[in-house]
């Protein structure tokens, strides 16, 4: 099942691989979260090994991967009970942080704010973020130059899916942890995004 061919041909659903991968109450509780995608209608098709976009009105709103014990998604050592889910904001080098900003909560606005601290570390140097030293971005009536171009997005990893681990924007061998969420905040961020979405 880890192979990409094997999973590609069989187009498999999210809903056909989890158990696969999550046992116990982890699957109850993940079974628990696409209840909660289905309800916002949100889609969770197939794109890579053990990886599954989420998105709503064709636009994405970030992805879930079931990872093996050596880290994102390797699908080399098999492991029970990890996952990654990724939650976008505005999209990738893109504006209209104030856009995503309107009517959210303050603890939604603090978390981006937070990740408008992160500047460019030239992390990826051979990557085309990095050679132009990040992005600038406005934000709440201020500008923030040469921030991480990989902000706009939030990456959770962890073996309890009721509380995740945030991760660094930043790219590195060994992920930087930056603190522990309960997944109702995955689910707040995964809604700012959707709300942005009917925005546009």
């Amino acid at each position: 099942m880890a192979n990409f061919e094997n999973q590609k041909s069989q187009k498999l659903k999210i809903e056909e691989l989890a158990p696969k991968k999550l046992d116990g109450e982890f699957l109850k509780d993940f079974n628990d979260f696409l209840d909660f995608l289905k309800r916002e209608k949100i889609s969770a098709p197939w794109k890579s090994i053990n990886g599954f976009k989420m998105k709503y009105k064709g636009e994405g709103v970030g992805g879930i991967s079931f990872l093996g014990e050596g880290g994102w998604a390797d699908g080399i050592v098999e492991a029970k009970n990890h996952i990654h889910i990724g939650v976008d904001t505005i999209g990738y080098r893109k504006d209209g942080f104030d856009l995503y900003l309107d009517g959210q909560s303050d603890e939604i606005k603090k978390m981006l704010m937070e990740r408008l601290s992160y500047l460019c570390i030239h992390c990826r140097p051979t990557c085309g973020c990095s050679q132009v030293s990040g992005r600038n971005a406005a934000a709440a009536g201020k500008m923030y130059e040469k921030v991480c171009a990989n902000m706009t997005g939030y990456g959770f990893s962890g073996d309890n899916m009721r509380e995740l681990t945030l991760f660094s924007p930043r790219a590195s061998f060994t992920p930087e942890p930056v603190g522990k969420y309960p997944i109702e905040t995955v689910k707040k961020l995964i809604l700012a995004r959707k709300a942005y979405i009917d925005k546009l």
